[in-house]
C-alpha cells in the first residue's frame, strides 16, 4: 500500500498542474487510469501517457459530465472504458487515435449532440452501443476495426452515411439499428452479418456486396448469403413507401428479422423455402394476409406478431407441420394456437384441440374477448400483450400464467382466475392500467414480483378463503 501511495504520488507530480486538478485516477497493471473528471467542463484533453504509463479513460470516467463539450485524446491513450462519456449530453465532437484498441460498451451512449466522431486506422474493437443514441451524420469505420458490437449505432437516426472499410469482419445484431443511410456497402472482409443489422433504417433500399465476398451477396439491393439460398435481410423501400416482394425460388431459408419492421403488402413465398426466421415478419404492419408454402417445416417465434392489419394465415395443406383455420395458424395436430392474426376484432373461442397457446400467439391482437378452454394448460410469454382484451377467464388447467402474457393490456377491466391455478408470474398483468377486478382463488401459492405492477386503477382484489396471505400481500405492494 505504502509503495502504491508513492507511486500514486510520482504520477500526480508528473502530471501538469491542470490536469492533475481535472482528473481522479488509479493504476493497473501498468496503466494510468483515468477514473473521474472534476474540471469545469468545456473542451478537454486526456494526455496519452504519464510518466512513461499508457493511458486508459476508466468506466464511467466522464458519466453524465454535461458540461463537457469537445474531447481531444492524444495519441497514447489505448482504451476506452464502458459507459466513459456515457449521457455527456453536451459532447459535440471527438477524434479517436490509433493507439485505442476498445471502445468500450455504451462509451458513447445518449451523447445527444455529438455530431462529429473520427476513428483513427488502429482501433480494433467498437463495442455493444458505444456510438448509440448519438446525432452522428457520417462515419468512417477503418479497416482495422475487426468486430463492429451490437447496437454499436443503433438509433443514431441522423446517420445518413456509413463507411465500412476492407478489414472488418462482422457487424453485430442491430449495428445500425434505425439510422437514416440510404445504402450501405458490405466490403469483402466481412464473414458475419447479424440479425437485423441495418432494420428500421428508413431510407435505406441498397445494401450492396462487394462481389469478392465469400459469405454474402446482393440481389437487387437485398442481403443473401452467397449462395442465395437464406434471404438475410431486405432493407425496405424507402421511408413510408409501401412495396411488395417476390421471395427468389433458391431461397430455403427467410432469415430472422428479414423483413421486421418494414413497409410490405404482399409477399410471395415459394415452395423453396423449409424455414421462416424469428421475427421474420414481425412488426409488419401492412400486411393483410401471407400464405405458407407445404414445405415449411419451422416458423420462429414471434414471426408474424405485431402485423396489425392481417386478418388471414394460410397454410398449404400438404404441409405436414403446419395448419390454419379461418386464418388462424396451428400447428399440424391442432393442439398449438401458434397466431392469431391481429387485424381481426370482435370475439374467438379457441378450439378444444389446444393444449398449448404460444408466445405472442394474440399479441397486439384486436379481439375483445377470447374464450380459453379447459384443455389448455399452457400459455407463452406475451400471449395476449399488448392486446383489446375486456375481460378474461382462466381455467384451472393451466396451473402457471406466465411471465408478460397479459402485459399492457390496457382495455382489460376483469380477470377471473379459477380453482387450479397456482402461480401468476413476474410482471403477468403489468401495466393492465384499466383493470379494475382481479378474483383470485385458494390454489395460487404464489405471485411473482410485479405481476399487478402498474395496474393503477386495481381496486377490487378477491382471494378466496386459503389463498396465501403472502400472495394477497403482493398484488398490495405492486
Amino acid at each position: 500500500m505504502i509503495k502504491q501511495a508513492l507511486r500514486s504520488l510520482v504520477l500526480v507530480l508528473a502530471l501538469p498542474a491542470v490536469v492533475q486538478a481535472q482528473f481522479t485516477f488509479t493504476t493497473n497493471n501498468g496503466a494510468f487510469v483515468i477514473t473521474g473528471y472534476t474540471g469545469p467542463g468545456g473542451a478537454v484533453t486526456i494526455p496519452g501517457a504519464s510518466n512513461g504509463l499508457p493511458v486508459i479513460i476508466g468506466d464511467y470516467a466522464f458519466h453524465d459530465q454535461s458540461t463537457l463539450t469537445n474531447l481531444t485524446i492524444l495519441n497514447g491513450v489505448v482504451g476506452i472504458g464502458s459507459n466513459a462519456f456515457n449521457s455527456c449530453v453536451n459532447l459535440t465532437g471527438v477524434a479517436i487515435p490509433g493507439s485505442v484498441t476498445n471502445i468500450g460498451t455504451y462509451a458513447f451512449n445518449y451523447c445527444q449532440s455529438l455530431t462529429n466522431v473520427v476513428i483513427s486506422n488502429g482501433v480494433f474493437n467498437i463495442a455493444k452501443g458505444a456510438f448509440r443514441l448519438t446525432s452522428l451524420k457520417s462515419i468512417i469505420i477503418p479497416g482495422s476495426v475487426t468486430n463492429i458490437e451490437p447496437s454499436a449505432f443503433e438509433v443514431c437516426s441522423w446517420l445518413a452515411s456509413v463507411t465500412i472499410s476492407n478489414g472488418v469482419k462482422s457487424i453485430g445484431d442491430g449495428a445500425f439499428f434505425g439510422c437514416r443511410m440510404p445504402s450501405v456497402f458490405i466490403p469483402s472482409s466481412v464473414v458475419n452479418v447479424g440479425v437485423g443489422a441495418f432494420e428500421y433504417c428508413q431510407s435505406l433500399t441498397n445494401i450492396a456486396v462487394d462481389v469478392l465476398n465469400s459469405n454474402y451477396a446482393s440481389v437487387d439491393g437485398v442481403l443473401f448469403d452467397k449462395a442465395l439460398t437464406t434471404l438475410v435481410e431486405h432493407p425496405g423501400n424507402g421511408y413510408c413507401k409501401l412495396f411488395s416482394y417476390v421471395i427468389p425460388g433458391s431461397v430455403t431459408r427467410v432469415g430472422d428479422s428479414a423483413f421486421q419492421l418494414l413497409m410490405l403488402t404482399n409477399v410471395v413465398i415459394p415452395s423453396s423455402v423449409t424455414s421462416i426466421g424469428d421475427s421474420a415478419f414481425s412488426g409488419c404492419s401492412h400486411l393483410p394476409s401471407i400464405a405458407i408454402p407445404g414445405s415449411v417445416t419451422n416458423i420462429g417465434g414471434a414471426a408474424l406478431s405485431y402485423c396489425l392489419d392481417m386478418t388471414n394465415i394460410v397454410v398449404d395443406p400438404t404441409n405436414a407441420n403446419y395448419a390454419s383455420v379461418d386464418g388462424v395458424l396451428f400447428d399440424k395436430t391442432f393442439r398449438t394456437l401458434i397466431r392469431y392474426p391481429a387485424g381481426i376484432t370482435g370475439s374467438y373461442v379457441i378450439p378444444n384441440s389446444v393444449m398449448t397457446i404460444g408466445s405472442e400467439a394474440f399479441a397486439s391482437g384486436n379481439l375483445t374477448t377470447v374464450t380459453i378452454p379447459n384443455t389448455v394448460t399452457n400459455i407463452g410469454d406475451w400471449a395476449f400483450g399488448y392486446s383489446s382484451l375486456a375481460d378474461v377467464t382462466i381455467p384451472g388447467s393451466i396451473r402457471n400464467i406466465g411471465s408478460y402474457v397479459f402485459w399492457n393490456c390496457n382495455s382489460l377491466t376483469n380477470v377471473t382466475i379459477l380453482n387450479g391455478v397456482t402461480n401468476i408470474d413476474t410482471d403477468a398483468f403489468y401495466a393492465c392500467h384499466g383493470l379494475t377486478t382481479v378474483t383470485i382463488p385458494a390454489s395460487v401459492q404464489t405471485i411473482g414480483v410485479y405481476a399487478f405492477g402498474a395496474c393503477t386503477t386495481l381496486t377490487n382484489v378477491y382471494c378466496h378463503r386459503g389463498c396465501a396471505d403472502s400472495s394477497y400481500e403482493a398484488i398490495l405492494r405492486r
